[in-house]
């Protein structure tokens, strides 16, 4: 017996449904942010980057119980000399507070120190290998959330109740998101992501899936890659059939252009209704005064 996980994608619908996610989303897209300046300022400081799990979610939590209580009383004194550091690491907790749903915050921490890591990484191939890369990599570094267009958080099991026919997922302290599933959907569900896309919101449903075993068919074997660079690349043993990369660069320049454009016009639009507003509380004051 072979068991796969899968996702079922679901959008979000509703006024009210999908404010209570969208706010959510935004709120641990801003404690990711803050997290990101912090985990830099203290390398600015110190020389080195606060990266271990216990350390990072000890920060934020009201008591520290790791196991790591020397090198975590380290980095909070280190923290606590610096006045902007102390002051960054209170709005930290304040905002882990506001997000209300301790697990999406471990989701986002782990994710930070993923991204760094994978910095480190990048970094070290450049080193080697400088032609590979069209630039120097960059750590990671907050995001403006009016221009937000991709971000998602996961859950794992604690944060849903599977029924029959529908998921109940916490989204914070009395709050809650109700998704129904398709009919005769009887797979079990192993975590939920909340995400935002552009304008639109989804709940991806991540399942196990039971894989029926079959027998090879053929005398080749053959092996199919999926990226981002290089959308598609398949090889076969086949001598015959030569390998092949099918370009994804093309899609992705497209798609970096429309956010771009999707940005610029979003921030035009802001202004002109800031314009519009001003100019009417001028004729408003104007009436009042005649």
């Amino acid at each position: 017996m072979c068991w796969a996980k899968k996702v079922l994608s679901i959008r979000v619908s509703g006024k009210e449904r999908r404010k209570k996610v969208r706010t959510l989303l935004l709120d641990l897209a801003h404690f990711r942010n803050m997290l990101i300046i912090l985990i830099t300022k203290y390398k600015e400081l110190y020389g080195m980057y606060p990266l271990h799990q216990s350390i990072l979610y000890g920060l934020v939590a009201r008591t520290y119980t790791g196991k790591y209580r020397e090198e975590f009383e380290k980095v909070l004194k280190n923290i606590e000399k610096d006045s902007k550091l102390k002051e960054l690491l209170e709005k930290l907790k304040a905002q882990k507070e506001k997000v209300d749903n301790a697990h999406l915050v471990q989701y986002v921490i782990r994710q930070v120190i993923k991204d760094f890591i994978n910095f480190f990484k990048s970094f070290q191939s450049y080193r080697e290998n400088p032609d590979k890369f069209k630039g120097i990599p960059k750590p990671p570094k907050p995001k403006k959330l009016r221009h937000l267009m991709n971000f998602s958080a996961e859950g794992n099991a604690n944060t849903f109740t599977q029924k029959e026919d529908s998921l109940v997922i916490k989204l914070r302290k009395g709050k809650y998101l109700k998704v129904k599933l398709p009919k005769n959907f009887h797979n079990r569900v192993s975590s939920v992501r909340l995400k935002l896309f552009g304008e639109d919101l989804y709940v991806d449903v991540v399942y196990e899936q039971e894989i029926k075993e079959t027998e090879p068919k053929g005398v080749y074997n053959a092996g199919i890659d999926i990226g981002l660079d290089e959308m598609l690349s398949v090889v076969s043993e086949n001598s015959e059939l030569k390998s092949f990369i099918v370009s994804g660069k093309e899609i992705k320049a497209f798609n970096q252009w429309f956010n771009k454009e999707k940005a610029k016009l979003r921030s035009q639009m802001d202004c002109l209704k800031n314009e519009i507003k001003a100019e009417s509380m001028k004729i408003q004051r104007s009436l009042r005064e005649s």
